[in-house]
């Protein structure tokens, strides 16, 4: 069986440059996610999973839409200056990772959007995304304390950089969700939290030993070493499941590989992910006319059409995913 996972990262629409536009506008909240996608999704049979940024979490209009839209499993999406403590006033740029923040900071932030969360929904959210994937070594402990049941910040063969304090690296992650170590995201460990990474492979270095790819990040000696002796040499790159930043193609070359892989668990799951300003024209840095929306859309039909030609699919929300591997772990 194959979980195929949607997340989508919901903010307020942006520019080119990631700056926000003043007065906020939402579009595609109110007309991306329920005119665009919804009925995409339903034709392919996708439950998707919204992860919402705080500044929509507060619009009322966004929220009375988003609780409306059948068959979605709603979570939170840290972008901290839109938060206490130390909320920004209408921040241009939401580009600060969590990492950043002091441990007390960070922890209140969390608790500030899951409250947020609770008292807009009447529940508490399970499901989780860092804004720029920048969790902190403590992030997936705070989540465990406040409930969480699922993350996906973990990008596979990635390596974040920022500029004021050093590096974001998941080079050595699995690429199928697992229970993480306390210490170092990318290990498997004991925590009760899940982490469920994007979907991304590197073609060439998939099945190395995952001891050997964490001694990698993409600045590194060794990876430069290695993709010189790589066939194709430099021009070798991860590949995302993820509309925009691969070619429909590639996509479906991210699946196939994936499905040879002996799933640890028995489940093979495949993570998408991708911003909700994507499907409006200018709203992202990605699509930026009607045309290049349409191709962004079209790049998904082609990929959902190809998963229920080859495989026995099922889409999951994200936090459907504990339940999973927590039963598979309980039967080994």
């Amino acid at each position: 069986m194959t979980s195929v996972v949607v997340t989508i990262d919901v903010e307020c629409d942006k520019g080119p440059q990631w700056e926000v536009h003043y007065p906020m506008e939402f579009c595609s909240v109110m007309d991306g996610i329920p005119n665009r996608l919804m009925p995409l999704f339903r034709e392919y049979g996708i439950r998707p999973t919204l992860l919402l940024s705080p500044e929509v979490i507060r619009s009322d209009e966004c929220c009375r839409l988003l609780e409306r839209l059948p068959d979605c499993e709603l979570g939170v999406h840290l972008h901290g200056e839109f938060i206490e403590p130390d909320e920004v006033p209408s921040p241009r740029r939401t580009d600060t990772p969590q990492l950043m923040y002091p441990p007390k900071i960070e922890y209140q932030k969390l608790a500030n959007l899951t409250s947020l969360f609770e008292a807009r929904f009447g529940y508490r959210p399970r499901s989780f995304r860092a804004g720029r994937f920048g969790l902190s070594r403590h992030t997936l402990r705070f989540l465990a304390e406040l409930g969480y049941r699922v993350d996906s910040s973990v990008t596979p063969f990635w390596t974040h950089y920022f500029e004021a304090r050093g590096i974001c690296n998941y080079w050595g992650a699995p690429i199928q969700p697992y229970f993480p170590d306390q210490r170092d995201p990318r290990k498997p460990g004991k925590l009760p939290v899940l982490e469920s990474p994007v979907t991304i492979i590197h073609p060439q270095l998939v099945r190395w030993p995952r001891w050997l790819l964490r001694r990698i990040h993409s600045r590194s000696q060794w990876h430069k070493k290695i993709l010189r002796i790589l066939p194709g040499g430099p021009s070798n790159r991860p590949l995302w499941l993820r509309p925009w930043y691969s070619r429909p193609e590639e996509m479906i070359q991210v699946v196939d590989t994936v499905a040879e892989l002996p799933p640890p668990n028995g489940t093979v799951v495949l993570n998408m992910m991708y911003h909700s300003m994507e499907v409006i024209a200018g709203a992202s840095p990605y699509p930026q006319t009607e045309e290049e929306v349409q191709y962004h859309l079209q790049a998904q039909e082609c990929l959902f059409n190809y998963l229920h030609q080859h495989y026995q699919v099922t889409s999951v929300g994200l936090s459907d995913l504990h339940n999973i591997f927590s039963d598979r772990n309980r039967h080994r």
